[in-house]
Formats: structure tokens, C-alpha cells, sequence
């Protein structure tokens, strides 16, 4: 979904180097994630730390 926040994270994650790929993805594909976390103007950006009942760690880059 288009925001300001979420273009920010993206341009961020450029700039630090990390490869930016959009495409659907199926919840299997999601579990196999080292980190995850939400944006959103009202969330700002946060650790998703538990997905149908599997944890997730809080990494060096959802922590920053």
C-alpha cells in the first residue's frame, strides 16, 4: 500500500544497500522471514514478533 512511511523505509533500505523486491507473497514464504515488522503513519515502524503462534527475534535491523 502507497504511504509516506513505508517510501521512507524503502529509500532507507536503498541507500543502506539492501535489494527491494514488491510481489505477493504466500504465509509460508512469510514464515520463512529472519525479521518482520509493520510501517504505517500511526505505527511507525514495529517488530512483528509472533505469527501464528511461530516467534520472531527482534534483529539488528527491525531494532534500528
Amino acid at each position: 500500500m502507497p504511504g509516506i512511511t513505508r517510501d521512507s523505509i524503502i529509500k532507507i533500505a536503498k541507500d543502506l544497500g539492501y535489494e527491494i523486491i514488491e510481489k505477493d507473497i504466500l504465509l509460508d514464504e512469510l514464515k520463512e522471514a529472519d525479521e518482520l515488522f509493520f510501517t504505517g503513519t500511526a505505527a511507525e515502524i514495529n517488530p512483528i514478533t509472533k505469527l501464528d503462534n511461530q516467534e520472531f527475534k527482534i534483529g539488528e535491523i527491525t531494532k534500528n
